[in-house]
């Protein structure tokens, strides 16, 4: 759990995305984080800051944590999935934790510029990388989910290390383990702007 994260001895840290951080906060206080408003995150925003205040965390950290983590001069983190299964190649002994209430769930997207005059080639790129046995190869690589419904198989087939990762719920998740997970909702702009606002003055850059 979060108070269990928040419990541990030794030097901690929370990521400085606001949208993960706060929305792990938020769910373990049984909030709603696909629906977020300012009203509501209001005691994940207190916990935080007492939490910084009471030096339960030690910092925050953007993925410059992975070096720290790996040379084991953390106890414990708020971490990005496909970062700590890199890391645990070198070094087993690292594991990461979903926590009971849940955790953040987000995604990386292709953009193309509506400004350009070859949407075409920007397509064609896109659509390489969602080539199945494209897909697997990068999965296999990057382990974070892969929005290709087929991967599993593909992984299955390059076998060795990469067929493991079918086993790896941070790889290949099964729907029990996506329940568990909820993307932070859209703000508006004013919503955006308090939910920053505050972040920031946790952080101290307020």
């Amino acid at each position: 759990t979060i108070d269990d994260f928040l419990a541990l001895s030794g030097t901690k840290t929370v990521l400085s995305e606001m949208r993960d951080t706060v929305g792990l906060f938020m769910m373990s206080r049984g909030k709603d984080i696909t629906k977020p408003s300012f009203e509501d995150a209001q005691d994940a925003f207190d916990a935080l800051e007492a939490a910084v205040s009471g030096g339960k965390i030690d910092g925050f950290n953007g993925n410059d944590y992975v070096t720290e983590l790996g040379n084991g001069n953390l106890a414990a983190c708020i971490a990005w999935s496909g970062d700590v299964a890199q890391l645990t190649l070198d070094n087993p002994q690292i594991r990461f934790a979903v926590p009971e209430s849940g955790a953040t769930l987000w995604s990386d997207n292709f953009l193309i510029p509506k400004t350009t005059d070859r949407a075409d080639l920007g397509t064609e790129f896109i659509n390489f990388f969602y080539e199945p046995e494209i897909a697997a190869k990068l999965a296999a690589f990057i382990q974070y989910i892969s929005p290709v419904a087929t991967v599993a198989d593909e992984l299955t087939k390059l076998g060795g290390d990469a067929a493991a990762l079918v086993e790896n719920p941070l790889v290949v998740p099964s729907d029990e383990f996506l329940a568990g997970l909820s993307i932070f909702g859209s703000l508006d702009r004013e919503e955006e702007k308090k939910f920053e606002e505050r972040f920031a003055e946790i952080l101290g850059n307020g």
